[in-house]
C-alpha cells in the first residue's frame, strides 16, 4: 500500500499520480558511456593506467544510477480533487 493510499481520507479522489522524471538517470548514464571508450582504449594497450580510470568512472556511474533509482522509488506525487500530496523519504517521511 502506498503512502498516498494510506493517508487519503474517504471520499477523496486521486486525479493523477506522478513520479520523478527519467532524466535523473542521465548523470550516471553519461559516466558509464564515458567509461566504456576509456576501457576499450586501456584494453588496446595504449595506456594500461586507464583501466583504473575506467573502473572509477564505471563505479561512480553505477552509484549515481543506484542513487537515482532509489530516489525514484521513495518519491510519491499525487493530485487529488482538493490537494497535492508530495512524499519523500523512506522511514522519516516528509510530506507537503
Amino acid at each position: 500500500m502506498s503512502y498516498v493510499d494510506a493517508v487519503l481520507p474517504p471520499g477523496k479522489v486521486i486525479k493523477h499520480r506522478g513520479g520523478l522524471h527519467w532524466i535523473i538517470y542521465v548523470q550516471g548514464l553519461v559516466l558509464l558511456s564515458i567509461a566504456l571508450p576509456v576501457l576499450i582504449a586501456a584494453m588496446a594497450g595504449t595506456f594500461p593506467a586507464l583501466v583504473w580510470l575506467a573502473a572509477a568512472l564505471a563505479f561512480t556511474g553505477a552509484m549515481l544510477m543506484l542513487k537515482a533509482w532509489f530516489e525514484k522509488l521513495i518519491v510519491e506525487i499525487a493530485v487529488t480533487d482538493r490537494r497535492v500530496i508530495y512524499k519523500r523519504r523512506l522511514i522519516q517521511r516528509r510530506t507537503r
